[in-house]
């Protein structure tokens, strides 16, 4: 997850601020992903279940769209494909700050860990925030290893 809120109104990578789930009995099973600049790198190959949580807010306007995505590499971060993408908007602003959430999944045959990279993105269509939170899930990943290959 990340750990606290980020603003912006350009599509970006989320690439600062993560943490692995620890508290209120969150943890990992076995060997978990590793993180380097919102990169994550699998730990070992097989078929894996990627979720992605996004909650977002808006305090100033209404936001016709929020698309945010999972992305994958197969040459360890040169190139990146979108493999799964939601949308969400904040509309009808009265007052106060808004909110909209929504999750993604995908489904990754990694193959090689040193290639096969994860990442998530958002494409706003005006400024936003990006919820984190450094107690629980706001915005996050889930990474869940399924079978062998």
């Amino acid at each position: 997850r990340i750990t606290t809120d980020v603003g912006t109104s350009s599509a970006a990578p989320l690439t600062a601020n993560w943490e692995r789930a620890d508290t209120h009995g969150s943890n990992k099973l076995g060997t978990g992903m590793t993180e380097s600049s919102g990169v994550f790198t699998f730990p070992s190959t097989g078929f894996w279940r990627v979720d992605y949580q996004l909650r977002c807010n808006s305090v100033s306007v209404d936001v016709r769209y929020i698309f945010f995505g999972i992305e994958t590499s197969t040459n360890g971060g040169s190139n990146w494909n979108i493999i799964s993408e939601g949308a969400v908007n904040i509309s009808n602003f009265m007052s106060g700050t808004e909110y909209n959430s929504s999750a993604i999944s995908a489904l990754i045959d990694v193959t090689n860990t040193s290639n096969y990279k994860v990442r998530c993105r958002f494409d706003p269509s005006a400024y936003i925030v990006i919820d984190g939170h450094t107690s629980q899930n706001e915005t996050g990943l889930t990474f869940t290893k399924l079978a062998e290959t």
